[in-house]
Protein backbone atom coordinates (compact mmCIF):
# COMPACT_ATOMS: atom_id res chain seq x y z
CA UNK A 1 0.00 0.00 0.00
CA UNK A 2 1.25 3.62 -1.01
CA UNK A 3 2.23 6.11 1.93
CA UNK A 4 -0.64 8.27 0.84
CA UNK A 5 -3.70 5.35 1.22
CA UNK A 6 -2.33 4.81 4.19
CA UNK A 7 -2.58 8.23 4.86
CA UNK A 8 -5.82 7.93 3.72
CA UNK A 9 -7.01 4.68 5.78
CA UNK A 10 -5.51 6.11 9.42
CA UNK A 11 -7.69 9.61 8.53
CA UNK A 12 -10.83 7.46 7.52
CA UNK A 13 -10.40 5.68 10.64
CA UNK A 14 -10.18 8.44 12.54
CA UNK A 15 -12.91 10.31 11.46
CA UNK A 16 -15.07 6.98 12.29
CA UNK A 17 -14.00 6.91 15.55
CA UNK A 18 -13.94 10.56 16.43
CA UNK A 19 -18.17 10.68 15.22
CA UNK A 20 -18.82 6.43 16.60
CA UNK A 21 -17.26 8.49 20.25
CA UNK A 22 -18.82 11.85 19.84
CA UNK A 23 -21.29 13.01 22.53
CA UNK A 24 -24.89 13.73 21.34
CA UNK A 25 -25.46 17.56 21.41
CA UNK A 26 -27.40 19.30 24.01
CA UNK A 27 -29.97 20.02 21.60
CA UNK A 28 -30.59 16.81 20.69
CA UNK A 29 -31.43 15.75 24.01
CA UNK A 30 -33.39 18.53 24.80
CA UNK A 31 -36.29 16.75 26.47
CA UNK A 32 -34.50 14.58 28.81
CA UNK A 33 -31.90 17.77 30.00
CA UNK A 34 -35.54 20.73 30.43
CA UNK A 35 -36.63 20.15 34.53
CA UNK A 36 -39.93 18.02 34.81
CA UNK A 37 -41.33 20.46 37.31
CA UNK A 38 -39.55 23.74 35.92
CA UNK A 39 -39.53 26.91 38.40
CA UNK A 40 -43.41 28.80 38.90
CA UNK A 41 -44.62 31.69 40.63
CA UNK A 42 -44.63 31.53 43.96
CA UNK A 43 -47.32 34.43 43.94
CA UNK A 44 -49.66 32.92 41.81
CA UNK A 45 -49.02 29.47 43.73
CA UNK A 46 -50.64 31.60 47.26
CA UNK A 47 -53.65 33.22 44.79
CA UNK A 48 -54.54 29.73 43.61
CA UNK A 49 -53.94 28.27 47.62
CA UNK A 50 -55.95 31.48 49.51
CA UNK A 51 -58.73 30.93 46.65
CA UNK A 52 -59.18 27.10 47.23
CA UNK A 53 -58.93 27.35 50.79
CA UNK A 54 -62.00 30.00 50.93
CA UNK A 55 -63.78 27.99 48.39
CA UNK A 56 -63.58 24.84 50.38
CA UNK A 57 -64.30 26.76 53.81
CA UNK A 58 -67.06 28.22 52.50
CA UNK A 59 -68.74 25.11 50.82
CA UNK A 60 -68.34 23.41 54.35
CA UNK A 61 -69.70 26.21 56.34
CA UNK A 62 -72.95 26.06 53.81
CA UNK A 63 -73.44 22.47 54.91
CA UNK A 64 -72.96 22.79 58.44
CA UNK A 65 -75.32 26.36 58.31
CA UNK A 66 -78.05 23.65 56.81
CA UNK A 67 -79.48 26.56 54.99
CA UNK A 68 -80.11 25.78 51.01
CA UNK A 69 -80.16 29.59 50.33
CA UNK A 70 -76.26 29.02 51.48
CA UNK A 71 -75.30 26.08 48.94
CA UNK A 72 -77.22 28.25 46.57
CA UNK A 73 -74.34 30.57 46.48
CA UNK A 74 -72.34 28.43 45.80
CA UNK A 75 -73.50 26.28 43.40
CA UNK A 76 -74.03 26.96 39.85
CA UNK A 77 -77.79 26.02 38.53
CA UNK A 78 -76.40 23.33 36.12
CA UNK A 79 -74.24 21.95 39.04
CA UNK A 80 -73.03 18.21 38.77
CA UNK A 81 -72.36 16.64 41.84
CA UNK A 82 -70.73 13.15 40.63
CA UNK A 83 -70.91 10.84 43.58
CA UNK A 84 -70.65 7.17 41.92
CA UNK A 85 -74.29 6.14 41.65
CA UNK A 86 -76.66 8.27 40.81
CA UNK A 87 -75.00 11.86 40.01
CA UNK A 88 -77.40 14.83 40.73
CA UNK A 89 -77.88 16.77 37.87
CA UNK A 90 -79.09 20.79 37.87
CA UNK A 91 -79.14 22.71 41.50
CA UNK A 92 -82.51 21.55 42.40
CA UNK A 93 -81.33 17.81 42.64
CA UNK A 94 -78.09 18.98 44.95
CA UNK A 95 -80.60 20.46 46.80
CA UNK A 96 -82.74 18.00 47.34
CA UNK A 97 -80.06 15.30 48.51
CA UNK A 98 -78.56 18.17 50.98
CA UNK A 99 -81.74 18.10 52.73
CA UNK A 100 -82.49 14.92 52.97
CA UNK A 101 -78.89 14.42 54.20
CA UNK A 102 -79.70 17.57 56.73
CA UNK A 103 -82.63 15.31 58.09
CA UNK A 104 -81.17 11.74 58.09
CA UNK A 105 -78.25 13.11 59.96
CA UNK A 106 -79.09 15.90 62.45
CA UNK A 107 -76.01 15.42 64.49
CA UNK A 108 -73.13 15.24 61.34
CA UNK A 109 -70.29 17.48 62.44
CA UNK A 110 -67.53 18.62 60.05
CA UNK A 111 -64.64 20.55 59.70
CA UNK A 112 -62.46 21.56 56.36
CA UNK A 113 -58.87 19.58 56.55
CA UNK A 114 -55.97 20.55 53.79
CA UNK A 115 -56.23 21.96 50.12
CA UNK A 116 -54.59 21.20 47.12
CA UNK A 117 -53.99 23.44 44.15
CA UNK A 118 -53.98 22.57 40.70
CA UNK A 119 -54.63 25.10 38.26
CA UNK A 120 -57.70 24.95 37.21
CA UNK A 121 -59.47 22.85 39.92
CA UNK A 122 -59.29 23.08 43.94
CA UNK A 123 -59.40 19.70 46.27
CA UNK A 124 -60.11 19.69 49.25
CA UNK A 125 -60.54 17.72 52.49
CA UNK A 126 -63.54 17.25 54.34
CA UNK A 127 -63.24 15.65 57.63
CA UNK A 128 -66.10 14.08 59.04
CA UNK A 129 -67.76 13.10 62.23
CA UNK A 130 -71.34 12.56 64.19
CA UNK A 131 -72.27 10.11 60.99
CA UNK A 132 -73.04 6.92 60.39
CA UNK A 133 -70.79 5.38 63.07
CA UNK A 134 -67.65 8.12 63.05
CA UNK A 135 -67.21 9.77 66.25
CA UNK A 136 -64.48 13.01 67.00
CA UNK A 137 -62.04 10.80 67.92
CA UNK A 138 -62.89 8.36 65.01
CA UNK A 139 -63.09 10.80 61.45
CA UNK A 140 -64.05 9.59 58.51
CA UNK A 141 -62.57 11.93 55.37
CA UNK A 142 -64.25 12.43 52.10
CA UNK A 143 -61.90 14.87 49.18
CA UNK A 144 -63.86 17.03 47.16
CA UNK A 145 -63.07 18.00 43.92
CA UNK A 146 -64.02 21.38 42.37
CA UNK A 147 -64.43 22.90 38.97
CA UNK A 148 -65.75 26.11 38.89
CA UNK A 149 -67.95 28.26 36.39
CA UNK A 150 -68.41 32.02 36.99
CA UNK A 151 -66.98 31.77 40.27
CA UNK A 152 -68.89 29.44 41.56
CA UNK A 153 -68.66 25.01 41.85
CA UNK A 154 -70.11 23.72 38.68
CA UNK A 155 -69.13 19.93 39.22
CA UNK A 156 -67.93 18.53 42.42
CA UNK A 157 -66.74 15.19 42.37
CA UNK A 158 -65.99 12.97 45.61
CA UNK A 159 -63.93 9.94 46.76
CA UNK A 160 -63.54 8.87 50.07
CA UNK A 161 -61.32 6.91 52.40
CA UNK A 162 -61.86 3.25 53.21
CA UNK A 163 -63.60 4.04 56.52
CA UNK A 164 -66.56 5.33 54.30
CA UNK A 165 -66.58 2.64 52.02
CA UNK A 166 -66.82 -0.02 54.87
CA UNK A 167 -69.81 1.28 55.71
CA UNK A 168 -71.40 0.56 52.43
CA UNK A 169 -69.43 -2.63 52.63
CA UNK A 170 -67.11 -1.79 49.48
CA UNK A 171 -64.73 -4.33 51.35
CA UNK A 172 -60.98 -3.29 50.85
CA UNK A 173 -62.20 -0.54 48.20
CA UNK A 174 -59.30 1.81 48.48
CA UNK A 175 -56.45 -0.55 46.43
CA UNK A 176 -53.97 0.70 49.32
CA UNK A 177 -51.74 -1.82 48.68
CA UNK A 178 -51.14 -0.63 45.03
CA UNK A 179 -51.25 2.92 45.94
CA UNK A 180 -47.88 1.92 48.04
CA UNK A 181 -46.71 0.06 45.34
CA UNK A 182 -46.65 2.99 42.96
CA UNK A 183 -45.03 5.04 45.72
CA UNK A 184 -42.45 2.29 46.01
CA UNK A 185 -41.85 2.31 42.16
CA UNK A 186 -41.08 5.77 42.14
CA UNK A 187 -38.78 5.94 44.95
CA UNK A 188 -36.68 2.86 43.18
CA UNK A 189 -36.44 4.96 39.81
CA UNK A 190 -36.28 1.69 37.78
CA UNK A 191 -37.17 3.36 34.76
CA UNK A 192 -38.68 -0.74 33.03
CA UNK A 193 -41.46 -0.47 36.14
CA UNK A 194 -42.03 3.67 35.96
CA UNK A 195 -43.15 3.39 32.52
CA UNK A 196 -45.43 -0.67 33.33
CA UNK A 197 -47.78 1.62 35.42
CA UNK A 198 -49.16 3.10 32.30
CA UNK A 199 -51.25 1.90 29.71
CA UNK A 200 -49.87 2.65 26.44
CA UNK A 201 -52.05 5.76 25.61
CA UNK A 202 -52.22 7.02 29.20
CA UNK A 203 -52.72 11.01 29.86
CA UNK A 204 -50.84 12.49 32.51
CA UNK A 205 -52.04 16.51 33.55
CA UNK A 206 -50.11 18.24 36.05
CA UNK A 207 -51.73 21.37 35.06
CA UNK A 208 -49.65 23.93 37.82
CA UNK A 209 -46.49 22.80 36.31
CA UNK A 210 -47.87 23.10 32.76
CA UNK A 211 -47.66 19.17 32.10
CA UNK A 212 -49.97 17.64 29.29
CA UNK A 213 -48.72 14.63 28.40
CA UNK A 214 -50.27 11.48 26.12
CA UNK A 215 -48.75 8.20 25.38
CA UNK A 216 -46.27 6.38 26.36
CA UNK A 217 -43.10 8.13 24.77
CA UNK A 218 -43.97 11.60 26.56
CA UNK A 219 -44.29 9.56 30.06
CA UNK A 220 -41.20 8.05 29.38
CA UNK A 221 -39.49 11.49 28.89
CA UNK A 222 -41.42 12.94 31.56
CA UNK A 223 -39.88 10.04 33.88
CA UNK A 224 -36.57 10.29 32.71
CA UNK A 225 -36.59 14.24 33.32
CA UNK A 226 -38.24 13.57 36.88
CA UNK A 227 -35.12 11.23 38.14
CA UNK A 228 -32.64 13.58 36.83
CA UNK A 229 -34.27 16.71 38.70
CA UNK A 230 -35.00 14.62 41.58
CA UNK A 231 -31.98 11.89 41.79
CA UNK A 232 -32.63 11.12 45.55
CA UNK A 233 -36.77 11.40 45.37
CA UNK A 234 -38.52 9.22 47.92
CA UNK A 235 -42.23 8.84 47.85
CA UNK A 236 -44.46 7.68 50.68
CA UNK A 237 -48.44 6.98 50.42
CA UNK A 238 -49.89 8.84 53.17
CA UNK A 239 -53.32 8.40 52.98
CA UNK A 240 -55.59 6.72 50.27
CA UNK A 241 -58.92 6.86 48.98
CA UNK A 242 -61.26 5.91 46.11
CA UNK A 243 -64.49 7.15 44.56
CA UNK A 244 -67.68 5.05 44.52
CA UNK A 245 -68.12 3.27 40.83
CA UNK A 246 -69.91 5.71 38.39
CA UNK A 247 -73.90 5.21 37.54
CA UNK A 248 -74.84 4.79 33.67
CA UNK A 249 -75.06 8.17 33.05
CA UNK A 250 -71.71 8.82 33.69
CA UNK A 251 -70.20 4.99 33.05
CA UNK A 252 -68.57 6.41 29.33
CA UNK A 253 -67.31 9.28 30.94
CA UNK A 254 -65.43 7.40 34.24
CA UNK A 255 -65.47 3.74 33.18
CA UNK A 256 -63.26 2.42 36.06
CA UNK A 257 -63.32 4.09 39.54
CA UNK A 258 -60.38 6.19 40.65
CA UNK A 259 -58.09 5.40 43.13
CA UNK A 260 -56.31 8.64 44.73
CA UNK A 261 -53.81 9.04 47.55
CA UNK A 262 -51.64 12.05 49.32
CA UNK A 263 -48.31 11.35 48.97
CA UNK A 264 -45.37 12.42 50.82
CA UNK A 265 -41.78 13.46 48.61
CA UNK A 266 -39.12 13.64 49.96
CA UNK A 267 -35.97 15.62 48.06
CA UNK A 268 -33.78 17.89 48.45
CA UNK A 269 -33.80 22.12 47.53
CA UNK A 270 -31.43 23.94 46.09
CA UNK A 271 -28.96 24.13 49.59
CA UNK A 272 -28.98 20.29 49.66
CA UNK A 273 -31.43 20.35 53.09
CA UNK A 274 -34.65 17.45 52.75
CA UNK A 275 -37.67 18.72 52.18
CA UNK A 276 -41.13 17.55 51.98
CA UNK A 277 -43.62 17.76 49.21
CA UNK A 278 -47.24 16.81 49.30
CA UNK A 279 -48.76 15.63 46.50
CA UNK A 280 -52.52 14.00 46.03
CA UNK A 281 -52.32 12.14 42.44
CA UNK A 282 -56.11 10.95 40.87
CA UNK A 283 -55.12 7.91 38.73
CA UNK A 284 -57.87 6.07 36.62
CA UNK A 285 -56.86 2.36 36.54
CA UNK A 286 -58.37 -0.09 33.89
CA UNK A 287 -58.60 -4.12 34.78
CA UNK A 288 -55.65 -4.70 34.53
CA UNK A 289 -54.54 -1.78 36.55
CA UNK A 290 -52.85 0.52 34.15
CA UNK A 291 -53.28 3.85 34.56
CA UNK A 292 -55.25 5.45 31.88
CA UNK A 293 -55.17 8.92 33.24
CA UNK A 294 -53.53 10.63 36.26
CA UNK A 295 -53.94 13.91 38.00
CA UNK A 296 -52.08 15.78 39.98
CA UNK A 297 -52.44 18.40 42.96
CA UNK A 298 -50.02 20.00 45.47
CA UNK A 299 -50.12 21.66 48.62
CA UNK A 300 -48.64 24.99 48.24
CA UNK A 301 -47.28 25.85 51.30
CA UNK A 302 -44.68 22.44 50.89
CA UNK A 303 -44.09 23.48 47.23
CA UNK A 304 -42.61 26.45 48.07
CA UNK A 305 -40.75 25.79 51.43
CA UNK A 306 -38.87 23.55 48.67
CA UNK A 307 -37.87 25.66 46.22
CA UNK A 308 -40.38 24.71 43.48
CA UNK A 309 -41.90 27.50 43.48
CA UNK A 310 -40.54 31.39 43.80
Amino acid sequence: MSSTNKVGLILLVLILLSSSCRVPSPKNNTKEFLPALPLISAVNVKLLDQNCSDLVQAHIEAWESREVENLRQIYTDDIVHFDGAPAFVGIDEVLKMAEGMWVNFPNWKMKTGETYISNGKCLGEWINWGIFTFSEDNVAIEYDLFELKDDRINFWRLFYDQKFHDIFFNLEYVEEDYLHRFADIWTNKSLNEMESLYEEQCTVEDTLFGVSLEGSEEISDFIRSFIVQFPDAEWKLLYPFAEDEAGYSLKEAYPFPSQGGVFELTTSDKSGEKCKVRIVLILKLNDDEKITQQETFYDAGSLIKCGLAE
